[in-house]
């Protein structure tokens, strides 16, 4: 014998599927903010005509490209979240091995991490014979922010090294090494210091909250553009040329009234 379905069991039912849902959201929403973001990549290869590689995190950047080589092995290995040792940050390890170079122009293998107000790189270039470079470097954010990056280059080729200093405002080179010829190098930079906010900084979160208005093109951002001036891709303003003429006087551009 059936049951009426009374309209109070309705809501009754409905709330409990809404609440069910909610609960699941925020579960997702909690596993979320304490997963870890990783991305493996391991590539081998023989008779290389051509490889291309690029790839950017928050702070680090690697660039490889090799034409022409006997063979090659790359692995790439990020990560994003909690690390080993219980701190929050991110980490990146790359490895590019490479034998048969014939020093091609446009060989070259670049590493570069910007953190804690520096920007450490280093940069190999026409390569020849066989060639290893490998990178690890770590930028944590609880506590102090710190940087931390080891690199090692064996080759014959052209290299160079360089730490920037940004803490000031206007980037300072503090370290710069170049050389062509056979190489083995180990190198390690650590930086535990938060950059400090100078006066000429203090109005710089202006431009990047501009830039966000201006880029959003989910229509969550608003922003007013002044008259005369339009936003190209980059978030930059450019002049609008229609709206503008030439004062035959004074040689100067005005806004047409």
């Amino acid at each position: 014998m059936s049951q009426k379905v009374s309209p109070r069991d309705m809501l009754f039912v409905a709330g409990m599927a809404i609440a069910g849902f909610c609960i699941m959201i925020a579960s997702l929403a909690a596993f979320n903010c304490l997963a870890n973001v990783i991305y493996q990549q391991t590539i081998t290869a023989t008779d290389v005509e051509l490889f291309d590689t690029r790839t950017d995190t928050v702070e680090a950047t690697e660039r490889g490209r090799i034409q022409n080589a006997d063979a090659l092995i790359h692995t790439v290995d990020t990560e994003w979240g909690k690390l080993d040792d219980g701190e929050s940050g991110r980490k990146s390890e790359f490895y590019l091995w490479a034998e048969g170079l014939d020093g091609q122009r446009t060989d070259q293998w670049k590493v570069e991490v910007s953190a804690s107000g520096y920007k450490y790189k280093w940069e190999a270039k026409k390569m020849k014979g066989e060639f290893t470079g490998e990178s690890r470097n770590i930028v944590t954010e609880t506590g102090i922010p710190s940087v931390d990056a080891i690199t090692s280059i064996v080759g014959n080729g052209t290299f160079r090294g360089t730490i920037k200093n940004a803490m000031t405002g206007r980037p300072i080179t503090e370290q710069d090494t170049e050389l062509i010829g056979n190489m083995s190098m180990e190198d390690w930079f650590n930086a535990s210091v938060s950059k400090p906010v100078g006066l000429e900084d203090w109005l710089s979160f202006c431009e990047v909250t501009y830039k966000t208005a201006m880029l959003d093109q989910a229509g969550y951002g608003v922003y007013i553009e002044p008259y005369g001036y339009d936003v190209d891709d980059t978030g930059k303003l450019i002049r609008d040329m229609s709206e503008w003429k030439l004062n035959k006087t004074t040689g100067l551009l005005e806004l047409r009234v």
